[in-house]
């Protein structure tokens, strides 16, 4: 019990005999009652996964000046479809993602009517002459390089993925009318933003760049959100932050497509890991098991798939010499032996390759050239201590006057 005296009184007992006789407690730590763990923290944000976003924000397409307008007529769908088709139809209408339209429009775009894996149909629009005729914004999307040069240091990944994305994007009510399309139930306009149209990919970045401004160690790629720490109480205290802005936003996130707390991950075909950039698994595999080319179109099947994974193969050129001669147009299509040893040397290739180092602008950097008569060849190396560790390997094909130069 306290009793409060009127001021002017002097106190009977100083804080130190109060201490002694037990009165007062000092306190110097105290036991916190926050989630320390990755799955304490995304079980506070249970909303974030359930329902339909929507977005405070709206997008308004605009039109180059002198567009013409184009109306194509409704394409056939199969019989065994259209029951599973109006039922997403109905989904959709329900939603508010699209809504009947009675009156004359003057753009009337085809729908296109996919299969997903497990089923279910996306209905989508056929935009190809709209986009013709959209006024891009041009807003600079992220190449998978510059996202993971950030990543110096990174051990700890989450990767969010927005439900549905661009759907979570509202359309302006004037650009509607222009996202109309035909159905065998009659005529449809999106009052979301659609897959297909040629600027939905740069507007939706930007709107998820804008929702996490300001948050290090988080980036976006569309409807992705990746973000990462050096250690798992920095990886905690940026999620914590990410799910705040989602939440004050309202977009909704696909928990099934969701990883949190990661030691790696796979991001834009790249497994990012503590260690650094590893090629993902499931590309090579489909390289490795990829059946010998019957033709030039399986070559260049083979060379793009390859291509793609070519930052983590020094001298790739070199490596694919004969593959790369069998598409010149002189060249009969054959295959022999010397084409045979380079594909299976190739592959071996793929299955042993190094590491590459996250970029790290504070380390010292160098770049190690060469040439040869089949390509040119350069590596961008970081020091590590004693040690250069690569960070990229880049090549391509010498030209026929440089290939002369170098003889």
């Amino acid at each position: 019990m306290f009793i409060i005296v009127p001021e002017g009184h002097g106190s009977l007992l100083g804080d130190k005999a109060c201490e002694r006789l037990g009165l007062v407690r000092r306190v110097y730590s105290i036991n916190s009652s926050e989630p320390k763990s990755v799955k304490e923290i995304v079980d506070l944000y249970p909303d974030i996964f359930k329902g339909f976003g929507v977005l405070p924000f709206t997008y308004k397409i605009k039109l180059k000046e002198g567009a013409q307008p184009m109306v194509h007529a409704p394409r056939r769908v199969p019989a065994a479809l259209k029951d599973k088709l109006k039922e997403e139809i109905e989904r959709m209408e329900a939603l508010e993602v699209i809504r009947k339209v009675e009156e004359p429009t003057e753009w009337v775009n085809s729908m296109v009517c996919i299969k997903k894996p497990t089923g279910a149909l996306r209905v989508c629009m056929d935009p190809k002459d709209l986009n013709a005729n959209i006024q891009r914004e041009h807003y600079q999307i992220p190449t998978r390089e510059e996202i993971t040069s950030e990543m110096a240091g990174a051990k700890f990944f989450s990767k969010l993925d927005a439900s549905q994305g661009f759907w979570q994007l509202k359309l302006h009510e004037d650009s509607t009318k222009y996202c109309t399309f035909n159905t065998p139930f009659g005529r449809y306009c999106f009052l979301r933003m659609p897959f297909g149209i040629s600027s939905a990919p740069e507007i939706f970045h930007r709107t998820m760049e804008y929702m996490i401004e300001g948050i290090e160690g988080v980036r976006v790629y569309m409807d992705d959100i990746i973000l990462w720490g050096s250690t798992l109480q920095q990886h905690n205290e940026r999620l914590v932050k990410v799910l705040e802005r989602v939440k004050r936003y309202g977009l909704k996130l696909n928990r099934t497509k969701c990883q949190f707390g990661m030691g790696d991950i796979t991001f834009l075909g790249d497994k990012l890991t503590a260690e650094g950039i590893e090629p993902d698994k499931e590309k090579l595999r489909a390289i490795l098991e990829m059946p010998r080319p019957e033709d030039k179109k399986g070559v260049l099947r083979i060379l793009g798939m390859v291509n793609f994974i070519g930052k983590f193969i020094p001298s790739l050129a070199a490596k694919t010499v004969h593959l790369r001669q069998l598409l010149h147009n002189s060249c009969e299509f054959r295959w022999n032996k010397e084409l045979e040893n380079e594909w299976q040397q190739l592959k071996k290739t793929l299955t042993t390759e190094p590491v590459l180092v996250y970029f790290d602008p504070k380390r010292k950097t160098k770049v190690s050239t060469d040439a040869s008569k089949a390509g040119i060849g350069a590596v961008l190396l970081q020091a590590y201590g004693d040690h250069w560790r690569p960070v990229a390997y880049a090549s391509r094909a010498m030209t026929e006057t440089e290939s002369l130069y170098a003889q």
